[in-house]
Protein backbone atom coordinates (compact mmCIF):
# COMPACT_ATOMS: atom_id res chain seq x y z
CA UNK A 1 0.00 0.00 0.00
CA UNK A 2 1.12 3.50 -0.74
CA UNK A 3 0.63 4.40 2.33
CA UNK A 4 3.06 2.07 4.26
CA UNK A 5 5.83 3.10 1.70
CA UNK A 6 5.48 6.91 2.35
CA UNK A 7 3.60 7.96 5.76
CA UNK A 8 3.19 4.80 8.29
CA UNK A 9 7.13 5.29 9.51
CA UNK A 10 5.68 9.02 11.10
CA UNK A 11 2.05 8.38 11.19
CA UNK A 12 1.84 5.05 11.95
CA UNK A 13 0.03 2.19 9.92
CA UNK A 14 -3.25 2.55 12.04
CA UNK A 15 -2.81 6.53 11.07
CA UNK A 16 -2.72 7.07 15.24
CA UNK A 17 0.81 8.62 15.02
CA UNK A 18 4.34 7.80 16.17
CA UNK A 19 6.93 10.09 15.16
CA UNK A 20 4.37 12.51 13.60
CA UNK A 21 1.03 13.50 14.31
CA UNK A 22 -2.19 11.18 14.30
CA UNK A 23 -4.51 11.38 11.24
CA UNK A 24 -7.63 9.99 12.65
CA UNK A 25 -7.72 11.88 15.87
CA UNK A 26 -10.34 14.54 17.28
CA UNK A 27 -7.40 17.32 16.34
CA UNK A 28 -6.78 16.46 12.85
CA UNK A 29 -10.83 16.23 11.95
CA UNK A 30 -10.85 19.71 14.22
CA UNK A 31 -8.28 21.34 11.87
CA UNK A 32 -9.51 19.82 8.72
CA UNK A 33 -13.34 19.05 9.46
CA UNK A 34 -15.50 21.90 7.79
CA UNK A 35 -12.67 22.37 4.87
CA UNK A 36 -12.37 21.26 1.25
CA UNK A 37 -10.41 18.21 0.66
CA UNK A 38 -8.20 20.02 -1.48
CA UNK A 39 -6.80 22.42 1.35
CA UNK A 40 -5.81 18.86 3.02
CA UNK A 41 -4.58 18.08 -0.42
CA UNK A 42 -2.57 21.12 -0.73
CA UNK A 43 -1.23 21.24 2.31
CA UNK A 44 0.37 17.58 2.17
CA UNK A 45 1.54 17.87 -1.37
CA UNK A 46 3.37 20.83 0.08
CA UNK A 47 4.83 19.29 3.34
CA UNK A 48 5.16 15.55 2.87
CA UNK A 49 6.59 13.67 3.02
CA UNK A 50 9.05 16.45 5.38
CA UNK A 51 12.11 15.15 4.02
CA UNK A 52 10.81 15.54 0.13
CA UNK A 53 8.17 18.40 0.25
CA UNK A 54 6.43 18.28 -3.04
CA UNK A 55 7.48 15.33 -4.80
CA UNK A 56 4.38 13.05 -4.31
CA UNK A 57 3.05 12.54 -7.61
CA UNK A 58 -0.99 12.59 -7.92
CA UNK A 59 -1.03 8.44 -8.75
CA UNK A 60 0.77 8.41 -4.93
CA UNK A 61 -0.86 11.25 -3.31
CA UNK A 62 -4.59 11.03 -4.32
CA UNK A 63 -4.55 7.11 -2.78
CA UNK A 64 -2.80 8.11 0.20
CA UNK A 65 -5.74 10.85 0.74
CA UNK A 66 -8.33 8.70 0.10
CA UNK A 67 -7.04 6.56 2.45
CA UNK A 68 -6.78 9.21 5.19
CA UNK A 69 -10.32 9.95 4.18
CA UNK A 70 -11.90 6.54 4.62
CA UNK A 71 -9.89 5.82 8.28
CA UNK A 72 -11.73 9.24 9.45
CA UNK A 73 -15.44 7.71 8.09
CA UNK A 74 -15.93 9.31 4.75
CA UNK A 75 -16.96 7.19 2.27
CA UNK A 76 -15.34 6.32 -1.22
CA UNK A 77 -17.53 8.38 -4.04
CA UNK A 78 -18.47 7.20 -7.37
CA UNK A 79 -14.99 8.00 -8.59
CA UNK A 80 -11.87 8.12 -7.66
CA UNK A 81 -10.34 11.11 -5.83
CA UNK A 82 -8.45 13.36 -7.76
CA UNK A 83 -7.07 16.95 -7.87
CA UNK A 84 -9.63 17.80 -9.85
CA UNK A 85 -12.92 16.59 -8.07
CA UNK A 86 -10.97 17.12 -4.40
CA UNK A 87 -13.33 20.39 -3.82
CA UNK A 88 -15.94 18.43 -1.51
CA UNK A 89 -15.88 19.67 1.96
CA UNK A 90 -14.21 17.54 4.63
CA UNK A 91 -17.45 16.61 7.41
CA UNK A 92 -17.00 17.72 11.03
CA UNK A 93 -17.07 15.26 13.67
Amino acid sequence: MIYNDHCAECHGPELAGALGASLIDPAFKARWGGRPVSDLRDWIYSNMPPNAPGTLPDAQLDPILAWVLMKNGVAPGPTPLSKANAGAVFPKE
